[in-house]
């Protein structure tokens, strides 16, 4: 299988292109830890990003309902999260891992769900390289994205720009800003010929609603055990005190 590959600066949108699989090297952005840290050590969970998702379904609604898809807006639509406990799928690094018999994009099949998954970095696709954030086919039904920049403020964008591989989009830096950018811009404009594109892939669906678009979105999960709800609660409510009565104290 070919590759094809992107970085983050606008110096460096040149590509070499040769295929169907787009890996999407983006601006990392540092978010706040401490308070996943604290949950995941109170319920007794692997320390790792990916033990969330987050899904931004109003922001990407928007973006497939914007003005220019006219009379023909596309609802997406999130089917409930489901779990892959695998650790070592929550870094992907390699070939192996993403495409591999048993790796990421191998877990589902379908013609007409998309499959996101939420993982701790992406630093595999197609090649190697630390700032990959999201990485999905194009065209197809799969993509990745790190789980801590999914949380972040541009959540909405990257997930609309990966589900775009999966519509067909390629990268585009015409106009200027808009959703296909090889970076993260702040821009989730699409053309009205970028919208013609999505509007022409079979995992569009219609009811009497209008159309619309399956995603699945999967937890890839490190093994833990998570106390029982009684104990759980009893741990939350003995930190929250500490953590009060050291509020309090005064030097």
């Amino acid at each position: 299988m070919a590759f094809s590959q992107f970085e983050s600066s606008p110096s460096s949108r040149d590509s070499h292109s040769n295929a169907n699989f787009f890996a999407h090297k983006l601006r990392r952005h540092v978010l706040p830890t401490v308070t996943g840290a604290l949950i995941a050590a109170v319920l007794g969970a692997t320390t790792s990003w990916a033990a969330m998702v987050t899904l931004h379904e109003a922001g990407v609604d928007d973006i497939y309902s914007q003005a220019s898809f006219g009379t023909t807006p596309v609802d997406i639509r999130y089917l409930p999260t489901i779990s892959h406990v695998d650790a070592s799928l929550l870094n992907i690094d390699t070939q192996a891992k993403l495409t591999g018999a048993s790796g990421l994009f191998n877990l589902f099949n379908s013609n007409t769900i998309h499959y996101a998954y939420f993982v701790d970095t992406i630093s595999w696709c197609g090649t190697s390289n630390a700032n990959i954030i999201g990485c999905g086919f194009e065209p197809g039904t799969d993509f990745v994205v790190e789980s801590n920049v999914a949380a972040g403020s541009n959540g909405a964008e990257l997930i609309g720009h990966e589900l775009g591989h999966n519509l067909n989009l390629s990268h585009d830096t015409l106009p200027a800003s808009n959703l296909m950018d090889p970076s993260l811009n702040g821009s989730t404009t699409l053309t009205t010929t970028q919208v013609a594109t999505i509007l022409s892939r079979p995992s569009i669906q219609s009811d009497s609603s209008g159309f619309f678009i399956e995603i699945q979105p999967v937890l890839i999960l490190a093994a833990a055990t998570v106390p029982e709800p009684s104990t759980m609660l009893l741990a939350v409510a003995s930190l929250l005190g500490t953590v009060a009565c050291n509020a309090r104290r005064r030097v």
